[in-house]
């Protein structure tokens, strides 16, 4: 209701009706294991849990963003690292909305990926979602996201060599 009615910035604690609060503490973590048999990646979404937020999941709501975290094992074998590199280059859907890797993150003992919901939606094929009528919310391209948040036009005038 507050993206709806104060717009995309409303949860960042500056929006003088909604007092100090702030949204995007719901945290959505997905851990990714290699199968004990067949040694294939798999993803196993884990519980939402209430957690810090952060100037994306305050902007777009927490559904916007999962963090993976890969398992110690997959990151010990360079052969999956190899196949992870190639699995976040894909699509991951999850309920028809589509996310795509845009960040890792890697401290001594967390490496964690993170994955942004876009304005597509799979429904047998991968298509451009738009505004519909119930209050669907409709996320920024993976492209407008970085033009919105790393506008390299508000940095023309410096001095390069």
């Amino acid at each position: 209701m507050a993206f709806k009615k104060y717009g995309d910035t409303s949860l960042l604690g500056s929006t003088q009706e909604l007092s100090a609060w702030y949204g995007g503490k719901v945290s959505f973590i997905m851990r990714l294991d290699m199968h004990e048999k067949n040694g294939q990646l798999q993803f196993h979404l884990d519980h939402p849990t209430l957690g810090p937020s952060s100037r994306f999941t305050r902007c777009y709501g927490s559904s916007w963003l999962i963090r993976v975290k890969p398992s110690a094992g997959i990151l010990s074998r360079p052969d999956k690292v190899k196949e992870l590199k190639k699995l976040l280059l894909r699509p991951l859907v999850l309920n028809g909305q589509v996310f795509r890797f845009f960040h890792a993150k890697s401290l001594k003992k967390d490496t964690s990926v993170f994955l942004m919901a876009t304005n597509e939606h799979y429904d047998g094929s991968i298509k451009l979602q738009h505004p519909s009528s119930k209050g669907q919310r409709v996320y920024n391209s993976f492209l407008d996201f970085f033009s919105k948040h790393n506008n390299l036009q508000e940095n023309s005038h410096q001095v390069s060599y």
